[in-house]
């Protein structure tokens, strides 16, 4: 039992003069979105969210994203909906980069025409974190847009032309 003792002892002191010759290594810090990375946010199959007319209210933010600093391509697609109007209807929603307008759609639907898909796209450069949204309206308060997804990929360098 004594030899025990001293083989664990001599093991432990070996090992600790082993580790004192190597240092020890933090892990790296959390690394920051790099190219690639992608952002995005959906409602999912079945939601919807009625608009409030364009006479009464500002565009309702349907969807937001808040993106780092970078150069990014940005997509979103939802459908118009109909919802509880009984004559035609024009909706509108807009991409926005913070306070910048990047696109934009239009759609009439009617009872003929219920359901309309709509897509926006764009790319920015944000110097500093911002937002990118979908905010949209109608014409009379009684269309909804639903199944909405915003997505946005961080891109290397983008080149405006």
């Amino acid at each position: 039992m004594r030899r025990l003792g001293f083989v664990t002892a001599g093991v432990c002191i070996v090992m600790a003069g082993v580790a004192s010759q190597f240092p020890l290594l933090a892990a790296p810090p959390p690394k920051g979105p790099s190219v690639g990375d992608v952002f995005v946010v959906n409602a999912g199959v079945g939601t919807n969210q009625q608009l409030c007319d364009q006479a009464a209210c500002s565009p309702a933010v349907v969807a937001s994203l808040n993106l780092p600093a970078g150069s990014y391509t940005i997509a979103a697609k939802l459908i118009f909906n109909r919802w509880h109007s009984t004559v035609t209807t024009q909706s509108y929603c807009y991409l926005y980069a913070g306070a910048n307008l990047i696109d934009g759609i239009a759609a009439a639907t009617s009872s003929e025409v219920e359901f309309v898909p709509g897509s926006l796209q764009g790319a920015q450069i944000l110097s500093a974190p911002d937002t990118v949204s979908i905010r949209c309206y109608d014409n009379n308060g009684l269309t909804s847009v639903g199944n909405w997804q915003l997505m946005a990929t961080k891109i290397g360098t983008l080149n405006v032309q």
